[in-house]
Parts: structure tokens; C-alpha cells; sequence
């Protein structure tokens, strides 16, 4: 039953059409009658993991089934050094040329695996706070720029109610970057709420003001980026190519914050992840599977629910890719942009 199984997936990774008892005999050398294939065929369709599209024919893997495969009986191929070398040449060369590495980190992948590639920031409340520069706007606006210490940017207007000229703002930066870098946004914001003293003997009659402008600034937020690359491999899959579903998916793709969350829900480490249709619960993504990586940050302690300052890198591709390709591609990915930033 494994080796009809496992000859199915692969000849369906391989032509993305349904696989009838034949080319099982033929081309994937199962060692059976073809009157044999169909029989274990149809007990593997009883069992949930193959389905037929209609009578006549061949079988497809189900969700089920590619879990199975994936989870009993893959292996996953490993990266040469040659290969690993020209990886990390062709991601030096890409991200290094670029201010925006998740972007970039984002088109790496896509070009790597030829689908669709996603990049999670880290939750930068959770990273070290590097320096922080506040840029004056009109209509009573800051800009707060705070960069964190693996090189990662969140740009955050903020809504004045009193006014601050540039000198203004250039002292209270460089009193917050001379202070408080190298710590969390957390621990930024409750030193400051302990410390209004020395707020007030650093910076006088801006003191109120200072502490009003960084807790705005320092404030945790829920939302953190999602950068998704490449949308329209996904077309370059013959299932998709002529499929009016492709804007239902690309619908998907443009709103992150479903994928986001679920990411969110599920990392919990540097593990790989992988999601298989349904599994998903975005209905708009039921035909792709998501494979993704965490990278940065640090597993939950014992006392913590989650884990903390993880990003992640993945991509999002038809359900039959080629997992044994794809996993250490992300694998290796994850551990590229974690050393970049954290060399930044």
C-alpha cells in the first residue's frame, strides 16, 4: 500500500494529473499487476487518502494522503555544498545590494523554488531596540523611525497634540539613543515610565512632551509586516494556468493578515511547517499547501505561552510541489536571512 501511495504522489508531483494503475506499472516501476494497483488503489481511496475525480480516471492524492506522504514517508533531500555555496552567493548578492532585506529575502526564495515566496517580519517589541530618529511632518505628525539591532525598520506616524520643532526632536532621539538602546521596546517603555526623574533633569521644559512622544513611539504593536513575493508563479503550475480560481487566490495573497495570523498561531521555533489545503482554513488557498521556517528570536520558556521575535520565511505553491525540494530550500533560506540580520 506505501509504495502505490508513495508512487502516486511522486508521479502526481511530476505531472500534476490524475494517476491511473498504467503509469504506475510503467513508469514507476510498481512491481504489481495493474488489476493489483487498482485494487490497493481503491482500498487507499477507502481509506481517504487518494480520490477520483470522476469513474474513468486515474487517482488523486487527497489532503490526507499528501499528509501521510509527507509525514510517514518523504525524505527530503539534502543540499550539496555546491549548491548551499550558490544559494548564499545568489542571496549575499541580492540582499546585500538592498535596504529592504525582507523584500529581497522574499524574491530570493520565489526564484529559488519558482512559487510564491512570504516573509514575516519579526515582532520588533520583542527584538533590541538599536536607534530611533523622529522627523517632523505637517499637520501636527512625527514619523518615528526606529531600527532594531538585527537591522529590521518600522516606520510609525504618530498624531501630536503639541508641537516640537526639529532641534526638539533630534534631542529627545538622541537622549532615548544614548539611554536606552540595545533594549526592548518593553523595557523601554517601562524605564522611561520609571525614570520620569531623570526625563525631566535631561531634557527640562521637553520632559512632558519627551515622555508623551515615546510611549507613542515604543507603544507594542499587534500588526507587524507580511511581505509576499512573486504572486504569479503560482501561474507558471499547470493546474493554474488557465484557472478562473486564480483570482480568488491572488485576492488572498493581497490580504496578509489571515496568512499572518495563521503563521502567528502555529510557529514555534526554527522548526519546518507545512500546511496542505484545508488545512490552511483560508478557503481561497484549499489548492496550495505553505511551507514555512522560523528564524531569529527564541522558543517560549516554561512560564511563557508563546514563543517570542520569531520571523518567518516560506513560500506558497501548488499542493503537489516537490516537498523534497522545497523544504531545505526555506530550510536554508531561514538560515541566511537569520544570519544576515543578525551580522547587521
Amino acid at each position: 500500500m506505501i509504495q502505490v501511495l508513495e508512487a502516486i504522489v511522486n508521479e502526481y508531483i511530476t505531472s500534476a494529473e490524475p494517476v491511473g494503475s498504467r503509469v504506475l506499472t510503467r513508469r514507476r516501476g510498481v512491481q504489481f499487476s495493474p488489476a493489483t494497483v487498482r485494487n490497493v488503489m481503491s482500498d487507499l481511496e477507502e481509506l481517504g487518502l487518494l480520490t477520483q475525480p470522476h469513474t474513468s480516471a486515474g487517482r488523486l492524492p487527497t489532503d490526507r494522503g499528501l499528509r501521510y506522504f509527507i509525514d510517514t514517508i518523504l525524505k527530503i533531500r539534502r543540499l550539496t555544498a555546491r549548491e548551499r555555496e550558490s544559494i548564499r552567493a545568489k542571496y549575499a548578492q541580492s540582499v546585500g545590494a538592498s535596504q529592504d532585506v525582507l523584500h529581497e529575502t522574499g524574491r530570493v526564495i520565489s526564484d529559488l523554488t519558482r512559487m510564491t515566496g512570504i516573509v514575516l517580519a519579526p515582532e520588533i517589541a520583542a527584538v533590541e531596540l538599536k536607534h530611533v530618529e523622529f522627523v517632523k511632518l505637517r499637520g501636527g505628525r512625527v514619523l518615528a523611525v526606529l531600527v532594531s539591532a538585527n537591522g529590521l525598520v518600522d516606520n510609525r506616524l504618530l498624531e501630536v497634540s503639541f508641537d516640537l520643532s526639529d532641534s526638539d526632536l533630534e534631542r529627545i532621539g538622541n537622549f532615548l539613543n544614548a539611554r536606552y538602546s540595545n533594549r526592548s521596546l518593553a523595557e523601554i517603555s517601562a524605564a522611561i515610565e520609571a525614570e520620569r526623574a531623570d526625563l525631566k533633569s535631561e531634557l527640562a521644559d521637553l520632559a512632558t512632551r519627551a515622555e508623551l512622544l515615546s510611549k507613542a513611539a515604543f507603544e507594542p504593536r499587534g500588526k507587524r509586516e507580511m511581505v509576499v513575493e512573486g504572486r504569479n508563479q503560482i501561474l507558471a503550475h499547470p493546474e493554474f494556468a488557465a484557472n478562473e480560481r486564480w483570482r480568488e487566490i491572488s485576492s488572498a495573497l493581497e490580504r496578509c493578515d489571515e496568512l499572518a495570523r495563521l503563521i502567528e498561531r502555529t510557529i514555534d521555533g526554527r522548526g519546518i511547517r507545512i500546511f496542505i489545503g484545508a488545512e490552511t482554513e483560508i478557503a481561497e488557498l484549499e489548492d496550495l499547501a505553505i511551507v514555512f521556517r522560523g528564524y531569529g528570536g527564541r522558543p517560549a520558556t516554561a512560564d511563557e505561552a508563546n514563543a517570542l521575535g520569531f520571523g518567518v520565511v516560506g513560500v506558497i505553491g501548488p499542493r503537489r510541489m516537490d516537498y523534497a525540494r522545497v523544504v531545505p530550500l526555506v530550510d536554508y533560506t531561514a538560515e541566511l536571512v537569520e544570519g544576515f540580520l543578525g551580522e547587521s
